[in-house]
């Protein structure tokens, strides 16, 4: 509890210079990054932990050593959603495969930008940039259809 307390920021010292809010947000980013990380390894749920773009197959690992090849040419669907979670809000990606089921990608995972600019040079996919900042502004709980296999 002493770790933690040490931590606490005041109102008052929010007031300062840009630079000073943007070193302590980072802070509470990483804070909320070791709560997660720690809260998803203690339960049963399987975590998605990395992902690895080739041009034939996504490689998706999870946090129980499970690998899962998935191969681009049955990609049927890419939704954008924005959710609210415990630790603050998130937009993830729903990759809907033909025969595998959907694939959900947070922005908080390893390879995130790189599935994301990836699936962008899809014939008729919107761009990232574009998406993104479209969901940022976004209510909870929004949707967005990236692609779709036509």
């Amino acid at each position: 509890m002493r770790r933690l307390t040490k931590l606490k920021i005041n109102s008052a010292s929010f007031s300062g210079t840009k630079g000073i809010r943007k070193k302590q947000m980072g802070i509470f980013s990483k804070i909320n990054k070791i709560i997660i990380t720690y809260i998803n390894n203690r339960s049963e749920k399987n975590t998605l932990t990395k992902i690895e773009v080739s041009d034939k197959y996504l490689l998706v690992a999870y946090n129980h050593n499970t690998l899962v090849h998935l191969p681009w040419i049955n990609l049927k669907r890419v939704v954008a959603i924005r959710r609210d979670l415990y630790a603050g809000k998130e937009i993830s990606v729903l990759l809907e495969f033909l025969d595998s089921g959907v694939v959900e990608i947070s922005e908080s995972c390893d390879g995130w930008v790189d599935i994301c600019t990836f699936i962008e040079k899809f014939d008729g996919a919107q761009q990232f940039r574009t998406w993104y900042l479209q969901m940022i502004a976004a209510p909870i709980d929004s949707t967005m259809t990236i692609w779709v296999h036509k």
